[in-house]
Order: structure tokens, then sequence, then C-alpha cells
């Protein structure tokens, strides 16, 4: 009987190497970025006036969270590689249906980095909600200031 059968995550059987010597294992990064997307969206129509709702800082923690999940499918072995591959697919396409591309670039400025067109998830805004809203309120503070 294979560990999947037996009820095993086989991605739990990944333990990936993070910046800073520390490890995670595939699992915890994968359902980490699951319970994030969930969050995100369930907040989309919230309020920024709500202190509790995530805002544009979490929202970058989260897609830095999706940046380890790259690393640890990039680490796992070919046999799992496709498991984590279809598991990240359905996250992201939760992600994607509350988000839109980012045509201005704004996650960018915000972050401070730059992205590769490779991570996509750098290049979408939510459609709407508290972090959309800060994320708007900071672009245009920006370019009041250019």
């Amino acid at each position: 009987m294979s560990r999947a059968e037996q009820g095993v995550d086989p991605l739990a059987q990944v333990t990936v190497t993070l910046p800073y010597g520390r490890t995670k294992q595939l699992s915890d990064l994968v359902n980490g970025w699951a319970k994030h997307v969930e969050r995100l969206q369930a907040e989309e129509h919230g309020s920024l006036d709500d202190p509790l709702v995530w805002g544009a800082d979490d929202y970058i923690g989260a897609l830095h969270l999706r940046d380890l999940v790259v690393t640890g499918v990039d680490q796992s072995p070919p046999e799992i590689h496709d498991v984590a591959l279809v598991r990240v697919a359905s996250v992201d396409g939760a992600f994607m249906s509350f988000t839109e591309p980012d045509l201005r670039g704004i996650i960018d400025r915000f972050s401070g980095e730059e992205h590769s067109e490779s991570e996509w998830w750098w290049r979408r805004l939510p459609k709407s909600g508290p972090v959309r809203a800060e994320l708007e309120q900071i672009a245009e503070r920006d370019r009041g200031t250019s």
C-alpha cells in the first residue's frame, strides 16, 4: 500500500529548504497558500475600516508565500512534483477568480521589488475589497508626490 493510499499526504514527504536555514514541509506551504487565498477571497467585500481585515501588507505576504510554494515544488522529486502542481493549480484557480491583471504595476511599486513574467501572481490585484482599496490609495498618493 502506498503512502497516499494510507492517507499520508505525499507533499508532507518533501522538506523544503527556505532562506535563513529554515525548512518547511511542502504540504504546509501549499496549505498555507490555500488558507491565505481563502481568507483574501472571503474578505473581498470587507471594509478598510474593519481593523481585522487583511490589507496590502498581508497580500504581499501571501504573494511571498506563493514564491515559497514554487521553491518547494521545484525541490520535490518527480513522483510528487505533478501531484503538487495539481494541488497548487487548484488554489491558483481560486486566486485568479477574485483578482485581475495589475496593468499599472501597483504591486511591484508597493513591494519595492520587480518580478519576472513567470511569477504571474505578482501581476494580479484583487478586483475589489480592502486590499484593493489600500493599494489604490497608496498608488494615488504616490502619483500625487511624483
